[in-house]
């Protein structure tokens, strides 16, 4: 299957003893298969990586790309890639419907 990365964010890590050890997390928007995907994978010297990959359904390129530079700025790991993408898009749901709603009155 042809995938096509759009956007690569890499957050790099120092090595701080006895706070932290140097690696990366690098996030992307790959299009697989007509459908998008946001993927973190986690590297670190002494450790094998640690990856995780969310399939988008029902989002726009536009609101990918956005989840994306959230993710990154806010240095989410890869383990909790699938809950806060999850509560993002809930919480854009929610906005959307109470503004919907709002322009109705």
């Amino acid at each position: 299957m042809k995938e096509n990365v759009w956007c690569v964010f890499v957050r790099e890590y120092s090595e701080l003893p006895g706070l932290q050890r140097a690696g990366r997390i690098c996030y992307s928007l790959v299009q697989a298969g007509g459908g998008l995907c946001l993927r973190a994978e986690k590297e670190q010297a002494s450790a094998s990586p640690v990856a995780a990959t969310c399939t988008l359904t029902g989002v726009t390129r536009h609101t990918a790309e956005n989840l994306l530079r959230f993710l990154y700025e806010n240095a989410v790991e890869p383990s909790s890639l699938n809950a806060v993408v999850s509560d993002c898009l809930t919480e854009q749901l929610m906005a959307q419907q109470g503004a919907a709603a709002c322009a109705q009155e």
